[in-house]
């Protein structure tokens, strides 16, 4: 069932994992899904945070170096063998 936590602060509440924020923190499920969008997500942590912590110098750092980081996975992984094997099959036979 439930867990006896006590929380004192609201850094207490983000160290929650979402399913244990859903059932103990009070905040309605928009506020949470909110909130976790703001400080998970990259762009929308460098467009709409303000943290006197993280300046805007840094999330601009963070999310070039994600986007890189992305954009070189998708490079290593997406070859041009698959995109050639991938041309050879007939278009009723692709996944998409």
């Amino acid at each position: 069932m439930y867990r006896k936590i006590k929380f004192f602060t609201n850094k207490d509440y983000e160290i929650l994992n979402p399913y244990d924020a859903i059932i103990y923190d009070k905040r309605n499920f928009f506020e949470l899904l909110f909130t976790f969008l703001i400080e998970e997500n990259v762009l929308i942590n460098l467009l709409f945070c303000e943290s006197i912590l993280e300046p805007l110098w840094l999330r601009l750092v963070f999310f070039y170096f994600d986007l890189s980081i992305n954009f070189a996975m998708s490079a290593l992984f997406f070859s041009d063998d698959y995109i050639d094997e991938r041309s050879t099959v007939p278009a009723d036979l692709r996944v998409f």
